[in-house]
């Protein structure tokens, strides 16, 4: 079928013997075809090759000649045309293959005219990193995205380097991931570049970097500072900021040795080198190796560098009190989502039954809570500004310093307990904290979950529950019992696991960031309601108060927001609305 198709588009062509698709290996071809196209500049010789997964992959079509590696964009090291296209018809794979030649036809005319020249700008990126030599380990950087030009600091570990702007950031990294690593840095350079060079002028030598170096501001007494005496050689990145946003790259420039012996120093008593000759002899001739560079700051973890919330959220303090499967969870959520500064409260430690849905694992059981989450934070993500865990209950936080949680912009309440929440409603009046408390918790079976906003000035949290911690309004209800016992006093459980939680817990981490995001000025309730199967499944059934709310559906499986309850009343029912 392929074949006759190509046959009738383009005439003649060769199968492709197995030495001729062994240059193609990588690709895992089953067959290939060479074939002759025309183009603006006369005929060109193309290689069509199918991988095994044809019709399931796309074929690749291939350049014969000359290698345009780095010379046309799009052109791979194997001569590979890197092709657009995502969706394809697998029932049709003649015409698949006949769309592909097309395609290749048309790249290789717009490469032929130079139309394609700005590509290699606008994804500097990935050519600098098919034109990279460096093996070994990765280059990560802490750098914020801008310029200018500067001198930067450089650690070398066994797995990765990391550069970042000073010492104090290396540091606070290394210790949240790995909590404690000897610390020796040296300088390096960021050369921020106004436009990113084509790939004929990526720098191959030490002297090429330095003219890079002095076209960008660096002076020849700053570039001193890069010339070192040990053989680690002079890290330098290269700062672009290109269409699609901040490209980094690095290049690396060996110390000069000749037999593995420096040369720095030959020819100079005490190895005094005059800064010129040491600059000639260490940014020379010799070749450099060129690398990519990850960059982990946390503008580009969270939301690539173009998240309009980074900042608000990066400043952000968040106090956590109860560090359980919800509190937890919620806690992982927000530093995934951007937030700088926490403070984990929780006195309790975490057991084997506390694992199946709780986001710390076996190796912490025994641990705090707080402790233990404290620790998974700062580890999973090392930009974090600050989390302190405090292994104490609220009650005696609050007591013994009643200003503890004043500079948090906002206080999550996920303890389920009515005796610690009421006194956090209390405390809140009357504290120096600004911003809302935002307290979560599931119904049995995580059937249901709730989130409530309690602004500063707003309702009271109190107002929607009795006197005894009844709440006014509960979606669901239950014909027996909702928990079960352990073999010991007062040890009962609810029976559900971390993916019925998962409702609740991204429902109240979103009033979260909501609250963070704009002033809570009223006291606000949001609620995830689960679907009826589970419900009925689990031996319950919706609240009849619940039934009668406006935007009831039997079906479940949404998420709503009411105003907090004012005094004792609950929500407004349908027939309240229609009076």
């Amino acid at each position: 079928m392929v074949e006759d198709r190509i046959r009738r588009r383009l005439g003649g062509f060769e199968r492709l013997d197995r030495q001729a698709l062994g240059k193609y290996g990588a690709r895992q071809p089953a067959a290939g075809w060479r074939l002759t196209v025309p183009t603006p500049e006369g005929e060109r010789h193309l290689d069509v090759v199918v991988p095994r997964q044809f019709p399931f992959a796309l074929p690749r079509v291939a350049f014969v000649g000359p290698s345009m590696f780095l010379k046309w964009a799009h052109f791979e090291r194997d001569s590979v045309l890197c092709l657009d296209g995502e969706g394809f018809d697998v029932e049709r794979p003649g015409a698949v293959v006949a769309d592909r030649i097309a395609s290749a036809c048309q790249l290789i005319g717009e490469c032929e005219r130079g139309e394609r020249d700005g590509d290699f700008v606008d994804e500097f990126l990935s050519y600098w990193g098919q034109a990279s030599n460096a093996e070994g380990v990765p280059i990560y950087s802490l750098l914020p995205p801008n310029g200018p030009s500067r001198l930067v600091r450089v650690w070398r570990g066994k797995r990765f380097v990391l550069v970042a702007d000073d010492d104090e950031a290396i540091a606070a990294w290394l210790k949240n991931r790995f909590g404690s690593v000897d610390i020796k840095t040296q300088s390096g350079a960021l050369i921020w570049l106004d436009r990113p060079p084509l790939p004929a002028a990526f720098p191959n030598s030490g002297a090429a970097v330095r003219r890079l170096a002095a076209e960008a501001g660096f002076t020849d007494e700053q570039l001193c500072e890069l010339v070192t005496q040990d053989a680690s050689g002079a890290t330098l990145l290269l700062g672009i900021d290109t269409p699609a946003g901040l490209a980094l790259a690095s290049t690396w420039v060996p110390h000069p040795t000749r037999r593995g012996r420096s040369t720095l120093g030959d020819g100079f008593r005490n190895k005094m080198v005059p800064a010129q000759i040491a600059l000639g002899r260490y940014f020379g001739g010799s070749p450099i190796k060129r690398a990519s560079v990850d960059r982990a700051d946390a503008s580009w973890i969270h939301g690539r560098g173009v998240n309009p919330r980074f900042d608000r959220f990066r400043r952000a303090k968040v106090a956590i009190i109860g560090c359980g499967s919800v509190g937890a969870a919620i806690a992982v959520l927000l530093a995934q989502s951007g937030i700088g500064r926490f403070v984990l409260i929780d006195p309790e430690r975490l057991a084997w039954a506390n694992v199946g849905r709780h986001p710390l694992g076996s190796p912490y059981v025994g641990t705090h809570k707080c402790v233990g989450l404290a620790r998974k934070i700062r580890s999973d993500f090392p930009h974090v500004a600050s989390v302190d865990a405090i292994a104490r209950d609220i009650e005696s936080v609050i007591m013994d310093e009643p200003d503890a949680l004043a500079d948090c912009d906002l206080v999550v309440s996920a303890t389920g307990s009515w005796a610690t929440e009421a006194f956090l409603d209390v405390w809140h009046v009357g504290s120096k904290l600004e911003g809302p408390v935002v307290y979560g918790w599931t119904e049995a079976h995580a059937a249901a979950g709730h989130a409530v906003a309690i602004a500063k000035e707003g309702r009271r949290f109190r107002e929607g529950f009795d006197a005894c911690g009844k709440p006014h309004l509960q979606v669901t209800e239950w014909s027996g019992p909702t928990t079960l016992r352990e073999p010991a006093c007062g040890a009962v459980f609810q029976p559900y696991g971390a993916v019925e939680l998962s409702f609740t817990v991204g429902m109240i981490a979103e009033v979260v960031l909501r609250a963070l995001d704009c002033p809570v000025t009223a006291s606000t309730h949001g609620l995830w309601i689960g679907r009826s199967g589970p419900l009925r499944a689990a031996g319950g059934d919706w609240d009849p108060r619940w039934r009668s709310t406006v935007g009831f559906r039997d079906e479940g499986g949404f998420v709503t927001q009411h105003p907090w309850p004012d005094g004792s009343a609950a929500v407004m029912t349908a027939a309240e609305a229609a009076e």
